[in-house]
């Protein structure tokens, strides 16, 4: 019996072979793609947008995730600026949009509600043939909320 998992749609690559995989396969000129990546203080927040804007020049629509905590020290805040900063030079037109990761009241966690009425709220794939999900600016629990939403959407769209 062949057992075919939820996740063999799914691709992963890392370090070269994932430039090499954006290369052959986003530099199709059919390829419109849709990002969804993190927009914080993380050094790695612009990694994949800087490959996806030079493989596929005006085909990449970004939605850019900044999480929010409370009372974040100054250097990290000018640091996640400066990345938005980035993220919006590089991908034009993109949207970075802010959620609180804990609750104001009582510090409970509720960024994976928020991030998921986010993406109801602003995920538009109308005109895409891709959507990228990088986690590596993104807290894990976040980009575990966001991959299984975007799987749900998929498969309604099949």
């Amino acid at each position: 019996m062949i057992r075919h998992l939820r996740w063999d749609r799914c691709v992963n690559h890392r370090g070269a072979a994932a430039e090499g995989f954006m290369g052959e396969y986003f530099g199709g000129l059919d390829r419109q793609v849709g990002l969804i990546a993190g927009a914080g203080f993380d050094p790695r927040s612009a990694r994949v947008p800087e490959s996806l804007s030079r493989i596929a020049p005006g085909r990449v629509r970004g939605l850019f995730l900044r999480e929010e905590r409370p009372s974040p020290p100054a250097v990290l805040m000018s640091s996640a600026d400066a990345n938005d900063g980035r993220l919006r030079a590089l991908l034009p037109g993109s949207v970075v949009e802010r959620f609180d990761v804990f609750d104001a009241v009582d510090n409970a966690p509720v960024g994976s509600r928020r991030v998921i009425n986010l993406l109801r709220n602003r995920l538009a794939l109308d005109g895409l043939t891709d959507l990228v999900i990088d986690c590596s600016a993104l807290s894990a629990g976040i980009c575990f909320s966001i991959t299984k939403y975007c799987y749900e959407l998929a498969l309604l769209g099949s």
